[in-house]
């Protein structure tokens, strides 16, 4: 479920009572956070195989400020490492879909353009990639990379220069190396002000440990 589900805003109660359980440097912790997150920037993978990697990658997407990740699974079991994750998978908005036209669909609908990272055909080193408006990078399984329909559906191709004897990058190394690039390429826009206030009201709600009795408190008060 994303944060947009939970909806409305944190009333002036509602803040003192999940305060009074997080604490005040958690919620600078939070807030400032939740500055640094962007929408615009997201990443998609496609049948990744190994879960350690894809786990590794969500701890790296959180680190980065990106908020929206999307992962085709087709066999619908996708469950991120919590050992690896280090928990960081529960502030990101995961999306998982059964095959790469819906994923597509998803990223169209929300005005991104798609850039596959791929040796195939002719892509264009990563320096030289445009990544102006909304942009979700798309990466695949390290053993056979996208499949033909992902690459085709997407707007262009990449590749991350390399100068040694290897062609290819492990998956979380590739996303860090090309998250690391368009961080500094560009200043990504931060979330819209509602955006920000529903993901905020969700992020809280995690961090209180007493999440039903803070609810029932506040309800029962109105």
């Amino acid at each position: 479920m994303g944060p947009g589900a939970l909806g409305g805003r944190l009333s002036n109660d509602q803040f003192e009572l999940y305060l009074s359980i997080v604490g005040e440097d958690r919620a600078a912790r939070l807030e400032a956070v939740l500055d640094g997150r962007t929408r615009d920037l997201a990443l998609v993978f496609e049948s990744i195989h190994d879960t350690h990697n894809i786990s590794a990658v969500l701890r790296t997407a959180d680190a980065f400020g990106i908020q929206s990740v999307h992962i085709v699974d087709p066999h619908g079991d996708f469950e991120p490492s919590r050992k690896i994750t280090q928990g960081c998978h529960k502030w990101l908005d995961l999306a998982v879909h059964p095959d790469p036209p819906t994923a597509v669909e998803a990223l169209r609908s929300t005005g991104h353009r798609l850039l596959a990272a791929t040796l195939e055909g002719d892509p264009a080193p990563l320096p030289e990639v445009n990544l102006q408006g909304r942009v979700a990078l798309v990466f695949g399984n390290e053993r056979d990379g996208l499949t033909p329909e992902m690459v085709a559906a997407c707007d262009s191709t990449f590749i991350v220069p390399m100068r040694g004897f290897s062609q290819s990058l492990n998956l979380s190394v590739a996303a860090a190396v090309t998250l690391q690039h368009a961080r500094a390429a560009r200043a990504w826009p931060p979330l819209p002000p509602e955006e920000r206030e529903q993901l905020r009201r969700h992020w809280y709600k995690l961090s209180a440990k007493q999440t039903e009795r803070i609810e029932w408190a506040s309800t029962s008060t109105t």
